[in-house]
């Protein structure tokens, strides 16, 4: 399986550039769920968040505190939200 590519989704300010400035947020595309992010919040810039808006997931505060962890836990976190989705589906008659 192809390793997901993360792009760098930071908003950067005007005074901030991507080459002087360490990347805040990260996305990842996902056909029809649009886009996964994993990032950090001006409130909290030492926790990563996971934000999927088309699971109404947003800003979920993730327990990994490494860049990389993150991204795995975030989507273990969407996989699992799928999942459940799918389940609520099945239990209504409708197979996917």
């Amino acid at each position: 399986m192809k390793k997901p590519q993360w792009i760098d989704a930071t908003s950067y300010s005007r005074n901030e550039t991507s080459k002087n400035t360490v990347p805040r947020s990260w996305a990842l595309g996902v056909g029809h769920l649009s886009r996964i992010r994993v990032h950090r919040h001006r409130d909290d810039p030492s926790a990563w968040f996971l934000t999927c808006y088309a699971l109404s997931i947003e800003q979920a505060c993730l327990k990994a505190k490494e860049l990389e962890d993150a991204k795995v836990e975030a989507l273990a976190i969407v996989a699992k939200k799928i999942k459940d989705i799918l389940g609520y589906y099945k239990k209504l008659g409708i197979e996917v």
